[in-house]
């Protein structure tokens, strides 16, 4: 291989990026930066080390991150220099620097270090920075406050050592060029000039120095550097003893007497103490003890050193001496010097992982022992090596065999160099096995990248730089209607697209993205018809850079557009009909019962708005009344998909009960299995139901009352007459009974003592009531078979309901079973009320019936102050009635059937169940008006009467 050809390997031909990545790392944390290597156009080539993660996420993302980020190759585009370049990030304000990493003049690649505070800036400069350049500011502080920080200087001494080390590395380690002593040594210098600047930092230290009698007694004496350390002038430093200056005097008092008693034994102790200058700062020192004899006196010399520094220090050359065998070690070759003789006199770690010698095995080892058994290949070496001792450098391929006899494929380099009058040479083998396998995997790469193209169903194409084609697939010339691809090749793209304007857009996407993906684009036939495909395109370029043309693949959507616009018309219309449905809809997810969408009408008939109820369960909004039957449904539901019509009752947000038919099915949309319900209110279906069963029972029970009334009629006149007749045949003064009396010799004052005696008139009269209530009865029946007007007149519902009320008190069924006095009856009488055409006896009983049920109701509450409350009030052009109770209040069931004839909750013999139906009737059919009923269990009882007003006469 020739120079020429070295010099177009990159950087992942010469080294394993795991390896730097080693390296990378162990320098960021002994020097406290970030660190990363990039490509020379700014490609990261290594993960960045050391970096804040808080930093990244807030820059991440930002326009300008690219071109201002810590970590750009921008800090080298604007300088021609080899040495280190330090610049302030324009974004955020850090330090950051790179040098360039060359290998015989190439430009491989650049390390950058930076992600550092300046301590100089201050905070609020920063802060003001960070807002000019769009950071939040509470979150730049925060970030702030956990990045290094360091002075210019320091971090101008971090670069140089980047830069010195890049420099010994990759100029060393890949040098592909000769390089005269001279220059080898002028390579050398910074090392040099790097020994002696930390030499004279060393030598110009001078430790702190204590003299202090012992036992006890005060300092003896100092130098400079103690009033230096400890801010004390020397006559102040006399006044005290070393354990003043000390931080934590109980740990001196027992710590330094032992020291002093191994001093007894020879030579120095050495204690960490913690001192604390005369400004009231405390710092760790290291104090070198012994036991000196000044005249007649016994003195403690100490020696004091900042521990701080020399502990940094000591860390210090720990990090670069690890950095430096990290360096040596992370050479992904085999890195090797050899003598003249050909011995190897210095290996690197890969020695062992690759040619499976133990170090103990490889020292002494000869050049060519790699390549024993193989003549032909030690002669060429053996050429080599002449060349680099006569030019300075060489090259070459060869065979070299491991210890288990394998043999592998290496590159080899040598670089002669002399050193204390001998000669040596020293260079790195790549082994190039994976290039070769990468050789024969592209060959076939290529035969399997022709079957592919010519065998695709979409289109694969190619254009040179000026955009003619100059590869296509055979499905693209189908595509376009011509019989052969041969036909397109030289053919521009822009002739193909429909619109002109639209490729210049094309290509000015490519050219600026460099790539483009699933873009629509309408193409033109060979017969003029148009084709709608995705274009997915890129620009291939040569390893330059320079742009050789477009490459990509189109692929035939126009069925699918088509299908895609039929889906758009579908969707839309469900939209609508979903939206303007008279029905209320709602849709949820299948499994876990989430509200998805819900219709206009939805939001209207429940009152929820749609917050409150999309992303919801109906269980968390309490939606149906009685769950236990929804959880009937929902499971008939997910077994059958399907449900028609099923009643149920939901909860509005106000708290209204409703009664709808719902009908649910299970639907797909998209990946997710959902329930479209609809309800369908049916509240006021329901009544009207209710209403005409209860009308057409009330028609059905007029015609048979007329019958039922006539067929008792006579019996009960009979009984009437036979009551009465017994009543005056027992009278003691009527003239025929005396004259019967004495004819059979009958004492009439006894039959009368006896009758008495017996009870008998009380049967008689119980008889005669019991007679005139079933004529009572029979009466309003027959009133279900007839309408009469002939008792209309002009009445006013207050007069009515105060005698109502009147003749409920002397009631005798109300005195029998409870006092109708013992209950408060409040008037809520509207003033004035108009007149209304009635007949003023029937709404009499209406009002009297509802009073007798309202007195048996409250009476059923022994605990409870019995409360009856008459309203009358006027709504348009009816005239309302309203009787409310506190009582137990009716059940819904027994609320449904209360009208009904014969129908009664009392027990045998309290009730005959026709009161609250012929009221029902007076009201209805008689006078026009409705009655209703509205109760709670628990809460009481309300009967609303409503009878239409004729006449508006005020009075």
């Amino acid at each position: 291989m020739n120079s020429d050809s070295f010099r177009a390997l990159s950087f992942f031909d010469l080294f394993q990026v795991e390896e730097m990545q080693r390296v990378q790392d162990a320098f960021a944390q002994a020097s406290n930066v970030a660190s990363i290597i990039t490509c020379p156009n700014g490609m990261p080539l290594t993960m960045p080390s050391n970096v804040c993660s808080r930093f990244v996420s807030i820059v991440q993302g930002r326009e300008d991150f690219g071109r201002a980020g810590v970590f750009s190759d921008a800090v080298l585009g604007p300088y021609d220099t080899e040495d280190p370049v330090i610049r302030v990030c324009p974004a955020t304000g850090l330090l950051h620097a790179g040098a360039r990493i060359l290998v015989s003049g190439n430009h491989v690649a650049n390390w950058i270090v930076g992600h550092v505070r300046n301590e100089v800036d201050q905070m609020r400069q920063l802060l003001a920075h960070a807002e000019s350049n769009g950071f939040d500011r509470e979150s730049f502080a925060g970030v702030m406050e956990q990045l290094p920080l360091m002075s210019s200087e320091q971090f101008g001494r971090v670069a140089d050592s980047m830069a010195l080390i890049t420099g010994h590395i990759f100029q060393q380690a890949f040098r592909i060029q000769q390089l005269g002593r001279t220059e080898f040594k002028e390579d050398y210098r910074p090392f040099r000039e790097k020994e002696e600047h930390f030499r004279v930092i060393l030598d110009s230290v001078n430790d702190a120095v204590f003299v202090q009698e012992w036992p006890g007694g005060k300092l003896v004496d100092t130098n400079e550097q103690v009033g230096q350390m400890f801010g004390y002038t020397r006559e102040e430093l006399l006044q005290l003893s070393f354990a003043d200056l000390c931080a934590d005097k109980q740990a001196y008092d027992v710590l330094i007497p032992s020291l002093l008693d191994k001093t007894r034994e020879g030579g120095v102790q050495v204690a960490q103490l913690h001192v604390r200058s005369k400004s009231g700062e405390v710092f760790w020192v290291e104090a070198s003890l012994r036991l000196a004899q000044l005249g007649d006196k016994s003195c403690i010399v100490a020696c004091v050193r900042d521990i701080e520094e020399r502990m940094c220090a000591e860390t210090e050359i720990i990090r670069e001496r690890r950095f430096s065998d990290a360096v040596i070690d992370s050479v992904p070759g085999l890195l090797y010097l050899y003598d003249e003789k050909g011995c190897l006199v210095r290996w690197n770690r890969q020695h062992s992982v690759l040619t499976e010698y133990s170090d103990e095995e490889l020292a002494g080892m000869n050049l060519y022992d790699w390549f024993r058994d193989d003549p032909e290949t030690i002669e060429r070496v053996s050429a080599t090596i002449a060349r680099v001792f006569n030019d300075g450098i060489g090259y070459e391929e060869a065979m070299l065999q491991t210890k288990s006899g394998k043999r592998l494929p290496f590159f080899f380099t040598a670089v002669r160099f002399e050193f204390e009058g001998k000669n040596y040479f020293t260079g790195i083998g790549i082994d190039i096995s994976e290039r070769r396998d990468a050789e024969l995997a592209l060959q076939e790469s290529e035969a399997r990248y022709r079957s592919v193209i010519e065998n695709i169903q979409d289109t694969f194409y190619r254009t040179d730089a000026g955009g003619a084609l100059i590869m296509l697939s055979p499905s693209g010339a189908c595509l376009l209607g011509y019989d052969d691809p041969e036909q397109l090749l030289g053919t521009s793209m822009e002739k193909l697209w429909k619109s002109e304007e639209a490729f210049q857009e094309y290509v000015q996407f490519l050219s600026e993205e460099g790539s483009v993906r699933d873009l629509e684009a309408t193409l033109l036939r060979r017969d003029g018809s148009e084709v709608i495909v995705e274009a997915t395109s890129n620009i291939y370029s040569d390893d330059s850079g320079f742009m050789l043309g477009l490459e990509g693949i189109l692929r035939d959507i126009t069925e699918r557009k088509r299908t895609e616009e039929l889906l758009r018309q579908s969707e839309n219309k469900f939209s609508r009909l979903f939206k303007h449905s008279p029905d209320a809809i709602l849709l949820a997810d299948i499994d876990t019962g989430i509200v998805s969408e819900v219709n206009e009408t939805f939001v209207t008939m429940m009152g929820f708005t749609r917050d409150e109820i999309i992303g919801k369960t109906t269980d968390i909004v309490s939606f149906y009344v009685d769950p236990a039957l929804w959880g009937q449904l929902y499971a008939m539901l997910r077994r059958d998909g399907l449900l028609t019509n099923q009643e149920l009752m939901v909860r509005t947000r106000d708290g209204r009960i409703l009664m709808c038919a719902l009908s649910s099915h299970v639907m797909q949309i998209g990946e997710q299995r959902v329930v479209m319900s609809v309800f369908r209110d049916i509240t006021e279906l329901k009544k009207m139901q209710e209403m005409m069963i209860q009308t057409e029972k009330m028609l059905s029970v007029g015609g048979i009352a007329a019958g039922i009334a006539h067929e008792i009629n006579n019996p009960l006149g009979i009984i009437m007459q036979s009551a009465q007749l017994l009543e005056l045949r027992t009278l003691m003064d009527f003239p025929k009974n005396i004259a019967a009396a004495e004819k059979i010799g009958l004492d009439l004052r006894l039959l009368e003592c006896y009758m008495n005696e017996r009870n008998i008139p009380t049967y008689v009269r119980d008889i005669r009531e019991a007679a005139k209530r079933a004529a009572d009865i029979i009466r309003h029946m027959l009133d279900f078979s007839r309408r009469s007007d002939s008792d209309r007149r002009l009445c006013f519902v207050n007069e009515i309901i105060d005698r109502a009320i009147t003749m409920a008190g002397s009631d005798y069924d109300l005195r029998k079973n409870f006092d109708f006095k013992r209950i408060l009856i409040v008037r809520d009488f509207a003033d004035p009320m108009p007149g209304i055409q009635c007949c003023g006896a029937e709404i009499e009983q209406v009002v009297l019936n509802l009073l007798r049920n309202a007195a048996q109701a409250v009476g059923e509450l022994p605990d409870v102050d019995p409360v009856i409350t008459v309203r009358t009030r006027v709504q348009g052009e009816n005239v309302v009635i309203e009787v409310e109770d506190n009582g137990p209040g009716i059940p819904p069931e027994t609320a449904r059937r209360i009208f009904e004839p014969f129908f009664t909750t009392k027990p045998p013999g309290q009730g005959t169940g026709l009161g609250l139906s012929v009221s029902y009737f007076i009201v209805t059919r008689t006078h026009g008006g409705s009655i209703h009923v509205k109760s709670v269990p628990g809460h009481g009882t309300c009967f609303y009467v409503e009878i239409p007003q004729t006449l508006p006469v005020s009075r």
